[in-house]
Parts: C-alpha cells; structure tokens; sequence
C-alpha cells in the first residue's frame, strides 16, 4: 500500500502518521530508518493485537463509524485462520482465530484492532 508520512513521531515506538488510499493511518514504524514528512512509500500493513471472528470483525456499510483502530475492507479469501482483505485497491492479509460466517467472502467487513505496525518494502 502506499503512503504519504504527515507527521513522525518520537520514538520509542516510532509512531508514523500518513495518509493512504482508505484515508488516514496511524502506525508503528517498523523500518530501519525512520521516514521523513512527505516521503511517499510502499508498506506492508499489520493489524496488531490477537484477532477473532468473533469479537473483533463487524460487517459494515459505508456510512458506519467505528472508534479507535479498524480497517475496513472486502474479504477477498479465507483460508484457515489467513483472511485476504482488500482495503481500498490494496492487499492486507491477517490471521483471526475462530470460524469466519459461511458467507464472508465479498462482504465488506471493520476489523477493531490494537493498532498497526507499517512494514516499509523498500519497492
């Protein structure tokens, strides 16, 4: 996915706020280096925290709105615990514990997390 750094935060952790393509983010940098205010880069997203079918997936419409940390994407694939979320043209891939609804696959799910870890790829 990429993104557009807004501001950088003082570590530890180093917090990164950016801009992507499903709107604002808010992650830990989990890169070598830290990025510097404007930097346009490619990352890897990680949802944060132990996920579940159960408690932390919400089907939802567009004009929902939830608190705190969520990604909200259609599910692509399920394939045992890995789920393939599509988030606004990019591919996040996370593990949830649990059995996914029978139905998942093409609904547009809000996962509630703890937070996220940004993945630079260096591409």
């Amino acid at each position: 996915m990429q993104i557009r750094v807004l501001r950088v935060g003082e570590p530890p952790p180093l917090v990164v706020d950016c801009d992507g393509p499903g709107g604002r983010l808010i992650g830990e940098w989990r890169g070598d280096a830290a990025p510097a205010v404007g930097d346009l880069l490619d990352v890897e997203i990680d949802l944060l925290g132990d996920l579940s079918w159960d408690g932390h997936a919400h089907p939802t419409t567009e004009g929902e709105g939830f608190d705190g940390h969520v990604a909200i994407g259609v599910v692509e694939d399920v394939l045992a615990e890995c789920v393939t979320l599509r988030v606004a043209g990019s591919v996040v891939l996370l593990e949830a514990a649990g059995t996914p609804p029978a139905d998942v696959v093409g609904q547009r799910i809000a996962w509630v997390t703890q937070g996220f870890a940004l993945w630079p790829t260096g591409t």
